[in-house]
């Protein structure tokens, strides 16, 4: 979903990013790719 969602976005703006798309999804395939998501939350005091 996530490079289906970035292709989308960045097709929004007026690029292509269907090769992009296509090697990241070749790299996965593979096994080759991996994501590592960092979630931080932030608290503020206003």
């Amino acid at each position: 979903h996530l490079l289906d969602t970035i292709e989308s976005a960045v097709g929004e703006v007026g690029y292509d990013a269907a090769d992009w798309a296509e090697r990241r999804r070749a790299a996965m395939a593979d096994g080759d790719l991996s994501y590592a998501a960092a979630n931080r939350d932030l608290l503020v005091r206003l």
